[in-house]
């Protein structure tokens, strides 16, 4: 009876924690939201409406496509009895991996489940909603860790509020709603480790290193940092005093190490396929970080003066605690026992670890400097206060002085940081709510301290405290009176006339082929997934090597980081080996070789390219990598028109290739032929120097008939940095010291004559972009018969535009026809794409290499006439099959390199484990029939894909 009773005191227990903390989570959410419902904004993050962004363009298009990719296969399989899983698609990027581009985004968060079952219209409220409901659950699983240790409950639930909205939760899952997952796995890994040190089983702990490492290994490779050093100081915690710490770490240690691995294998269906698409992606080899000793001055003032706020410093530093929460966690300092030893010497280290920009750049992966890892810092001060709260009253009167010293201590720093912004005349909004929250914190602490004050009345009035506090720093970023990051959102009635645009409506109505690909002036990142049509644009964190390596290769650099790119900068020989049939631009584009408009919209006229290649086209000559690389880049593009461009084979006669580009402006010409006011701009020999943002440069090129021109600037290089004047006053070195310098600029070109324009983004050195010195080929547009050339050039930033030659080339375009004629002389006919395979048939005069525009991958395999040939890296970034004289019946087909090593690995693990398990409950024989039926269900899964 007894035992019963305390059983349903328990459950009884549970639920009025868990009813408490929802209660308040409710209240604060409900309290964020006032005005992004006031104003029908959603939580789609979209940079003010421009064309980059994270949150609409990578994001939200990921979920809406993996609801769709998921029904997809159900609805294939219903209707036609077919599993047909896709692992590529011509509509992502120029033809890339599905589950390894978009692994980031959409495929490895459990949560995005949620999507399957939501009708497509109310899409973008569930992504707001799950932003929340992450948040939710990393407060929720903190409670768990935390009652794993005998924490009392009220403080446990205030800290889990903290933790659920401190400054990184309010900030970056907005742009990024997977950044809030390791939020929600740090407490689970913790407690799994922590079941395994009390000798419990340890399912929690491998099943969460299996979520991690298939939802993101970027912020895995943080958690495991995390969960070694637990494991380390929980160890020395343990075993120190007992003087056997060495034999028990190195216990512990092969257990973590096995569970460890064996959590990595079960993963690898995922992880395996994932890291070699990192490795093989143009990220893995970029981004050289810019590492210092210290952070600006900017960076350590802004730690304090936001530290009460979600905003926070360009380092990405968001700490937004509350005050009583600080408080108590300086506390731990005054707390003389084990436990507070060994928690005030993890708070103290991981605090001088915000302080360094090492430290960002190790928890950063060795990439750039970045304090993403600063939920880890944020989780240990709410649980260190969450232990300091748990008699609140008693330590609070215990330390009065030094409780009353840390306010005070708070209070005069605000009143240094408000006077040092008020001379450096910058804002001080948040710096005057400081003052407001530090006062709030003051009476609550006066009040916990009168000893007439209930433990009850203690509790709800730091609730209170804690939801007022929270919602007004989140109020005050989002708000358009402060913050104002809510113009950075997306309203829910926009939504979908981005996405369902009319020009490519009609585009998809006109032409139901779908083996083109369209290009866009002006275009949005990811414009193809976005709209569903084939397009050149890409922007994700994983993507092809090869496609950037084209862009390198052929100079077209403008608007380009590893990450992402927006097309191809119009170049008409690139547009054509592309397979773009379909252009959507304005009316400068109507004298554009070969492209007729079709349809006039409201802004834009829609061109079709009646000399497209398609994407699959025959060379009959080729063109060797030594004499290739021997080409400068602006020529190489109009080479692989004439051949294909292979690094090795000799199946075809090699064709030497003339350059027939022609400088029309050498570096001393345009220096006699520039316009500009000489005090906003110098230009000498190897570079132009910027003295006022938005200077302008104009230029007349002279008469020029059927060419494509283009500024080539070799072996550029932007150098930001702002020289101070030594004679400045002392406010204006500070507010330098303060700030970093520009990490971009961008170069805005016109033509006047033809009407042409476009914005060309240049990263500094500083930058986590940069992507080193190239020849930087800028398209200054088609020139049918120009007159008076007229180019003007403005540059945004003040800065040093350094080069080693600059000068204007045209590219005739008298041959251009003959070229694409004799690429598509040979007519290809049926060709498919369906699920994984694209099939052709092509009938070649001669031998021939056939190239298909899809980006090279080795999870390409070939057949022509069904046998099995070479697939060859052919233009650099597209695939080529030897083709014999006569009848060619080609079939390419795909499979997501490693994911059948990574199946059958996770299958192995999974299927050792099982027996393990069944061994030591002695039931190995009463379940062979389930080994048999698995390792049947197993090898059709092979079958399939």
């Amino acid at each position: 009876m007894n035992i019963y009773k305390n059983k349903t005191n328990k459950i009884n227990w549970i639920k009025n924690w868990y009813v408490i903390y929802t209660m308040l989570f409710l209240i604060i959410s409900i309290l964020l939201s006032i005005p992004f419902v006031k104003n029908g904004i959603s939580l789609i993050w979209d940079t003010y409406g421009q064309n980059g962004g994270d949150g609409f363009t990578q994001h939200y298009a990921s979920v809406v496509y993996f609801a769709k990719y998921i029904k997809n296969i159900f609805y294939t399989f219903i209707n036609t009895h077919e599993l047909i899983i896709p692992m590529w698609d011509l509509k992502i990027g120029t033809g890339y991996d599905i589950i390894t581009t978009l692994n980031y985004y959409s495929f490895g968060d459990p949560l995005n489940i949620f999507y399957i079952f939501t009708p497509e219209k109310y899409y973008p409220y569930m992504y707001s909603f799950l932003i929340l409901f992450r948040l939710y659950l990393s407060g929720l699983f903190f409670c768990f860790f935390c009652f794993e240790f005998k924490q009392k409950k009220v403080p446990v639930i205030l800290g889990a509020v903290c933790y659920a909205f401190c400054g990184y939760a309010l900030y970056l899952p907005l742009k990024h709603p997977f950044f809030a997952n390791p939020m929600i796995y740090l407490p689970l890994l913790l407690l799994g480790a922590e079941k395994i040190f009390r000798g419990k089983r340890p399912y929690l702990f491998i099943v969460m290193v299996i979520i991690s490492a298939i939802s993101n290994f970027y912020f895995f490779y943080m958690l495991t940092i995390a969960v070694v050093m637990y494991a380390f100081v929980r160890v020395l915690y343990l075993y120190k005093d007992k003087g056997i710490f060495l034999k028990k770490f190195w216990h512990y240690f092969i257990k973590f190490v096995i569970y460890y691995v064996i959590g990595i294998l079960l993963s690898m269906v995922i992880m395996l396929p994932v890291i070699l698409a990192f490795i093989n992606s143009s990220r893995a080899s970029g981004q050289v970080g810019n590492l210092s000793i210290f952070y600006n001055l900017g960076y350590y003032v802004f730690y304090l003066s936001n530290i009460f706020t979600s905003k926070g410093n360009s380092n990405g530093m968001y700490l937004g605690l509350n005050v009583i929460t600080i408080i108590s966690s300086l506390l731990i300092f005054k707390d003389k026992s084990k436990s507070g030893k060994y928690l005030k010497r993890i708070l103290f280290i991981i605090f001088v670890c915000t302080m360094f920009p090492i430290f960002a750049y190790i928890m950063n992966g060795f990439s750039y400097i970045s304090n993403r890892w600063c939920f880890i810092f944020l989780f240990v001060v709410c649980f260190i206060s969450v232990y300091v709260m748990q008699d609140i009253k008693q330590v609070f009167n215990k330390n009065t002085k030094f409780v009353y010293l840390s306010l005070f201590v708070m209070f005069i720093l605000n009143i240094g940081l408000h006077r040092f912004f008020v001379y450096l005349d910058r804002t001080t909004t948040y710096i005057e709510f400081n003052y407001l929250f530090i006062l709030t914190a003051a009476i609550t602490i006066f009040i916990i301290k009168n000893k007439k004050a209930s433990i009850k009345a203690v509790y709800i009035l730091l609730a209170l405290l804690f939801i007022f506090q929270i919602s007004l720093s989140g109020n005050l970023k989002n708000a358009g009176r402060y913050g104002n990051f809510i113009s950075q959102l997306k309203p829910y009635d926009k939504i979908n006339n981005e996405i369902n645009i009319d020009e490519f409506d009609f585009i998809k109505e006109y032409d139901k082929s779908d083996y083109y690909r369209v290009d866009q002036e002006k275009s949005r990142m990811n414009y193809g997934f976005l709209q569903g049509v084939n397009g050149v644009s890409s922007f994700f964190s994983i993507r092809n090597k090869n496609v950037m390596d084209y862009i390198l290769k052929t100079g077209i650099l403008g608007n380009v980081t590893y990450s992402g790119n927006h097309g191809y900068d119009y170049h008409i020989a690139s547009n054509t080996l592309k397979g773009v049939k379909y252009f959507i631009g304005g009316k400068s584009f109507d004298s554009y070789i070969n492209f007729e408009s079709i349809k006039e919209c409201e802004k834009n006229k829609i061109y079709e390219n009646k000399n497209s290649l398609g994407l699959f086209y025959t060379y009959d000559s080729v063109i060797s990598d030594k004499e290739f690389n021997a080409l400068d880049e602006n020529d190489r593009e109009f080479a692989m028109l004439q051949s294909v461009y292979l690094t090795d084979s000799n199946f075809i006669k090699p064709k030497f290739i003339k350059p027939s580009s022609k400088t029309i402006m050498t570096f001393e010409d345009i220096l006699k032929n520039a316009k500009y006011d000489k005090d906003k701009i110098e230009i000498d020999n190897n570079k132009i120097t910027v003295k006022e943002k938005y200077a302008t440069v104009k230029l007349n090129i002279g008469s020029i008939n059927n060419s494509e021109c283009y500024l080539i600037m070799n072996n550029f290089n932007v150098d930001l940095s702002r020289e101070i004047d030594e004679k400045a006053d002392l406010k204006k070195k500070i507010n330098a010291s303060m700030s970093k310098d520009a990490t971009n600029t961008y170069l805005k070109i016109t033509s006047k004559e033809t009407g042409f324009q476009n914005k060309y983004i240049v990263m500094s050195q500083n930058s986590e972009y940069y992507l080193g010195k190239f020849n930087y080929i800028f398209n200054l547009g088609y020139f049918k018969d120009a007159k008076k050339g007229e180019i003007k050039i403005v540059f945004s930033q003040k800065g040093k535009y350094n080069f080693s030659d600059m000068k204007i080339v045209s590219q005739s375009m008298d041959n251009y026809d003959t070229y694409v004629n004799e690429l598509k002389e040979d007519k290809v006919e049926n060709f498919t794409i369906k699920g994984n395979t694209v099939s052709l048939n092509v009938n070649t005069n001669e031998d021939k290499i056939g190239v298909l525009s899809i980006p090279y991958s080795k999870g390409w395999k070939a057949y022509v006439n069904g046998k099995e040939v070479e697939v060859l890296q052919a233009n650099i970034d597209s695939m080529g099959v030897e083709l014999n004289k006569g009848e060619n019946e080609v079939v390419f087909k795909y499979c997501t390199p490693g994911l059948k090593e990574g199946a059958f690995i996770s299958f192995i693990t999974a299927f050792s484990c099982l027996i393990y398990i069944l061994i030591k409950k002695k039931k190995i024989f009463k379940h062979f029939l389930l080994y048999v039926v698995c390792f049947i269900l197993f090898d059709k899964i092979f079958i399939i894909v």
